[in-house]
Parts: structure tokens; C-alpha cells; sequence
């Protein structure tokens, strides 16, 4: 029924040139030093945005945090001669009286907590009777 017909083939040489790119997997020092640099920026951020008009220095920082849809607050400020940080996480759909209400909540209770962890280490001694 079928009749097979064979046809011989030519056999041909091409010559290709390709460009290969590899993707290699950050080692671990990269990703060290990438958190450094990270850690850098940041801190220059934060030093970068003062707070002049209070009896404290302190330095804010806001980032969104993509995953959580929060605003994140970083409170850096020095009070009696020692640093204080303070991280504030706020809903970015909350209304915004109740995000200032929050952040200034946190940030009291941030001074608050510096201010009596001084005063029980004075208490201690004096009622141990070193002072």
C-alpha cells in the first residue's frame, strides 16, 4: 500500500557562538559584607534626620515594611550620656491620629523605661547602703 522511499541526508558542520552567563548563588562573605553596607546606610540615615528643639538629641527613621504594610519608626536618642533606641511598628492603613498617638505612646514609654531602669539602679545602692 505505502511505497518507502529513503532519501539520503547531507550531514553539515555549523559553527555557533554563544555567550554563556553564569548565576552563581551569593557566597556567604557577599552577603556578610552586604549587610554591613546595609547596616552602614542606615546608620547614616538615621544621623542624617535631626530633632534640634528638644532637651535630647534624638534621630528618626521611617521604612515600610512590605510584607506587614507597617510603617516602621527607629527612635535613636541619647539621654544622660547613653544611647536609646526605640523600633515602632504602625499599621499604614490606621488613621493618622491614632499612628501619632501610638508612635508618641511608644516613644514615652521608651523615655519612661530609660529614665526608671537609672532611678531602680540609684534605689538599689542606696538601699544596700553603697551610696
Amino acid at each position: 500500500m505505502f511505497d518507502t522511499y529513503l532519501n539520503p541526508q547531507r550531514t553539515q558542520t555549523q559553527y555557533v557562538t554563544r555567550e554563556v552567563h553564569e548565576h552563581r548563588a551569593p557566597t556567604d562573605e557577599s552577603v556578610k559584607l552586604l549587610r554591613e553596607m546595609e547596616q552602614k546606610a542606615k546608620d547614616e540615615v538615621t544621623k542624617a534626620i535631626r530633632l534640634e528643639p528638644n532637651f535630647m538629641n534624638a534621630n528618626v527613621y521611617m521604612s515600610y515594611d512590605p510584607m506587614g504594610m507597617d510603617k516602621v519608626f527607629n527612635i535613636v536618642f541619647d539621654m544622660n550620656g547613653k544611647t536609646f533606641q526605640s523600633m515602632i511598628k504602625i499599621s499604614d492603613d490606621a488613621p493618622f491620629d491614632a499612628q501619632v498617638s501610638k508612635l508618641q505612646r511608644c516613644f514615652s514609654d521608651t523615655i519612661a523605661n530609660a529614665v526608671l531602669s537609672d532611678l531602680s539602679l540609684t534605689l538599689t545602692k542606696m538601699l544596700k547602703g553603697q551610696v
